[in-house]
C-alpha cells in the first residue's frame, strides 16, 4: 500500500525537504539519477554564477584602457592635459592623461576590492540568519544597479560625473560576495563534526543496495570551484576589453549586455527546474512554493535538515556505543560547542591564518593594481635589462592568463606565495615573466585553501561558517585592500629611494619580508598541533601486545587462534557476524580501548585509511579482538 508521507532530508543539494512523495520501494534510493543531475546542475550553476557576477573587480587592470578611452575622470586633469588627451588616437587613448586620473583609478579599484572583501561580514550574518536565497537576491539587485549605472556612465563619456563611476564599481564589488556565499551553501558540510569523522566509513543500516545516495556532500567540489571562479571572474573585464578594442562595442552596450546575462544566470541559480519527476518510480512531487523548487533553501529548511542529520547521527552512534566519542572528538575537532565567534577567531591557527592572508593579499592587491605602471616605469628608466617592448609583452600576457592534510596544502600555498614575491622583485624580463605566470595560481590556490580551511567542520562549526568567513574577510579587507592607495602615494611622491622603479622594489621587498615571516608560522603551528594530537592518541597503544590483550579478556570471551572455540563450535567472530547480534558479542574494556583509539587515530591521520578501518571495525561488529583482527589493526597503523 502506498502511503503519502512528508520527508525531510539532510543536505542542501538535491534536497527533497518538505516533499510529498509516495513511499518508494527499497530500490528507489539506488537509482540516484535525480540526485546526480541536481549535483551537476548545482556545480554548473554555482560556477557560472560566481564567474559571471562574483569577482569582476579583481580584473580592474584589464578594464583601465576601456575607462581611459571612455574619458572616465578626465575632468580631474588640467585643461591643457585634458585637451591633449582628447586629441590622442589609437593606443595613446588607452593610457592615463594625468597623474590625478591614474591615482583616481587606483583609489577606485582599492575601494571596490575593499567592498568585495569587507561586505563578507554582512553576507555572513545574512547567510546564517536568513539563508542563501536572501544573499543572492540582494547581490543580484546590487550588481544590476551597478551595471545599469556603468552603462549610463559609458554613454555619457567624458561628460559623465565622477559620482557615477564611484557608485557603479563599488556596487559591483559589493554584489560579488553575496553570489559567492550562496554558491558555497550548495556544498555545505554536514553539521556534526562527529558525524563527519565517525560515520564517514560506516555502513548505514540495510543492505548496500538500499543505501540512500540522494544527499551527498559536495563541499570538497564546491569550495575550490567557487574560490577559483571567484578569482577567475577577473576574466570578465578582460572580455570587456577585447569587445571594446577588437569588436568596437561601446562601454554602454557591453555593460547593458552583461546586465542581461547577469539576470539570466542569477535567475537560473536562484530557481532550478524539476528533474526528478520522470525518473523516480512514484513520481515525487514537490510541495508548492519557491522553497521547494529552488537550490537555495530558506533558513527554516536548512535548520530542519541539520536537526534531522543530528538526530540520525545520535541514533546510529547509540548502536555502536563502544567507540569512545570523547577520544574521537578530541582527536579531530578543534572547537567546542560553547565557542563563540570571538573564541573561534582568536584561536592561534585562526590568527596565523588571518595574518598570512592579510599580508599576502596586500602584496597581491598592490601588485595587481600597479604592476603595469611598474613595468613601464622600470623599462623607461634606462639602464634596465627590461626593454619597453618586453614590458608590454608581460602586461599583455598577464591580461590573457588572469584578468586577475591542512599543514601540507597551506605549506604549499605559502611556498607558492613566497616564490611569486621573490620573482617580482627582480627588474629583468625573465623573473617578471615568471611572476606574471605565478600570480594566478598563487592567488587562486591561496583563497581556495583559505575557504576550505574555514569550511572544515573539524575547525569551525558549520552553523557559524557564514559569520566566520564574513568577519575574517573584513579583517583581510581592512589590512589587505586599503593600504595599496597609501603605497601608491609613496611610489608617486616618496623621497627615498630617489627614483620610481627603486621605490617599487623597496615596497615589494618590505611586503615580501612580511609575507615570508608571518606565513611560515601557520603551517608550522598546524604541523606541531597535529603531531601533538597523534602523540597523545598513539601513546596508549605502545605497551600493549596482542597476547596481552587476549589475556585480559575473560576465558569465555577469548577467540581461539585456530578459528574454533574450546567447545568445538563456531568461534566468537563467526557468531558475532550472525544476523542475530547479542550482548555476548560485545568486547571487554581492553578491546574497546584498542578499537576506540584505532578509530580516533585513523580519523586524526587522514581520510584515506579511515574508511578501511571503519569497514574492518563494522565487519567485526566491535566484537572480541582475536589475533588476526589485531594483526590487521597493527598493519593499518603501520600504514598510517
Amino acid at each position: 500500500m502506498s502511503v503519502r508521507t512528508s520527508r525531510r532530508s539532510a543536505g542542501l543539494l538535491g534536497s527533497e525537504y518538505e516533499v510529498s512523495i509516495a513511499a518508494p520501494p527499497a530500490s528507489h534510493c539506488c537509482t540516484g539519477i535525480s540526485a546526480f543531475r541536481r549535483q551537476v546542475a548545482s556545480c554548473t550553476l554555482a560556477g557560472l554564477s560566481v564567474f559571471t557576477l562574483g569577482g569582476l573587480c579583481f580584473g580592474f587592470d584589464s578594464v583601465y584602457p576601456v575607462l581611459y578611452s571612455s574619458g572616465a575622470f578626465l575632468d580631474l586633469c588640467a585643461a591643457d592635459e585634458a585637451a591633449a588627451c582628447a586629441a590622442r588616437s589609437g593606443e595613446e587613448r588607452q593610457r592615463s592623461c594625468c597623474k590625478a586620473q591614474a591615482s583616481s583609478f587606483v583609489s577606485l579599484s582599492s575601494v571596490s576590492l575593499f567592498a568585495a572583501d569587507g561586505v563578507m561580514v554582512a553576507y555572513g550574518e545574512l547567510m546564517d540568519r536568513r539563508g542563501a536565497r536572501w544573499c543572492i537576491s540582494i547581490a543580484l539587485c546590487l550588481v544590476c544597479t551597478g551595471l545599469a549605472l556603468l552603462s549610463i556612465a559609458g554613454s555619457l563619456g567624458a561628460s559623465s560625473p565622477a559620482a557615477l563611476w564611484w557608485i557603479a564599481f563599488p556596487l559591483i564589488g559589493l554584489a560579488g560576495p553575496g553570489v559567492f556565499m550562496a554558491a558555497l551553501s550548495f556544498g555545505e558540510a554536514p553539521p556534526s563534526p562527529a558525524a563527519a569523522t565517525h560515520l564517514a566509513g560506516l555502513c548505514p543500516r540495510g543492505p548496500p543496495a538500499a543505501r540512500p545516495q540522494l544527499f551527498p556532500n559536495l563541499e570538497s567540489v564546491i569550495a575550490p570551484l567557487a574560490a577559483s571562479m571567484f578569482d577567475g571572474s577577473a576574466f570578465v573585464f578582460l572580455l570587456w576589453k577585447l569587445l571594446f578594442l577588437r569588436a568596437g562595442l561601446p562601454l554602454s552596450a557591453i555593460a547593458a549586455a552583461w546586465l542581461f546575462l547577469s539576470v539570466l544566470v542569477g535567475g537560473s541559480t536562484w530557481r532550478l527546474p524539476l528533474f526528478a519527476r520522470r525518473h523516480t518510480p512514484a513520481g515525487p512531487r514537490l510541495a508548492a512554493g519557491v522553497g521547494s523548487r529552488s537550490l537555495l533553501l530558506s533558513k527554516r529548511q536548512t535548520e530542519g535538515m541539520r536537526a534531522e542529520r543530528e538526530a540520525s547521527f545520535a541514533e546510529r552512534v547509540d548502536e555502536r556505543a563502544p567507540v569512545s566519542e570523547p577520544a574521537l572528538r578530541a582527536a579531530v575537532v578543534w572547537h567546542s560547542e560553547g565557542d563563540g565567534l570571538r573564541q573561534l577567531l582568536c584561536r592561534t591557527d585562526s590568527l596565523l591564518l588571518l595574518l598570512f592572508m592579510c599580508t599576502a593579499n596586500l602584496n597581491q592587491t598592490f601588485y595587481l593594481e600597479t604592476f603595469a605602471d611598474q613595468l613601464r616605469a622600470t623599462a623607461a628608466s634606462g639602464g634596465s635589462p627590461l626593454r619597453p617592448e618586453q614590458a608590454e609583452q608581460i602586461v599583455e600576457l598577464f591580461d590573457v592568463l588572469y584578468a586577475g592534510r591542512e599543514h601540507a596544502y597551506l605549506g604549499a600555498v605559502v611556498c607558492l606565495s613566497c616564490a611569486f614575491g621573490l620573482t617580482q622583485l627582480a627588474p629583468s624580463f625573465g623573473p617578471q615573466l615568471v611572476a606574471a605566470v605565478l600570480f594566478g595560481p598563487a592567488r587562486t590556490l591561496q583563497w581556495a585553501c583559505y575557504f576550505h580551511f574555514l569550511a572544515s567542520p573539524s575547525r569551525y562549526p558549520p552553523a557559524a561558517m557564514g559569520r566566520v568567513v564574513g568577519y575574517a574577510n573584513l579583517v583581510i579587507a581592512l589590512f589587505g585592500d586599503l593600504p595599496p592607495s597609501l603605497l601608491d602615494a609613496y611610489i608617486q611622491h616618496g623621497a627615498f629611494p630617489s627614483d620610481v622603479p627603486s621605490r617599487y622594489v623597496a615596497a615589494h621587498a618590505v611586503l615580501m619580508t612580511a609575507v615570508a615571516l608571518l606565513s611560515a608560522a601557520l603551517p608550522l603551528q598546524l604541523l606541531a598541533a597535529r603531531r601533538a594530537a597523534e602523540g597523545r592518541l598513539l601513546a596508549p597503544l605502545e605497551p600493549l601486545e596482542s597476547d596481552g590483550i587476549i589475556g585480559e579478556l575473560p576465558p569465555s570471551r577469548r577467540a581461539p587462534r585456530d578459528g574454533l572455540s574450546d567447545e568445538g563450535g563456531e568461534d566468537d567472530e563467526a557468531a558475532c557476524l550472525r544476523p542475530a547480534r547479542t550482548s555476548s558479542c560485545r568486547s571487554g574494556p581492553a578491546s574497546q580501548r584498542i578499537l576506540s583509539t584505532a578509530a580516533s587515530s585513523a580519523s586524526a591521520r587522514g581520510f584515506a585509511n579511515r574508511n578501511k578501518l571503519s569497514d574492518l571495525v563494522v565487519a567485526h561488529g566491535f566484537k572480541t579482538v582475536s589475533t588476526p583482527i589485531f594483526k590487521e589493526l597493527k598493519e593499518l597503523f603501520e600504514e598510517l
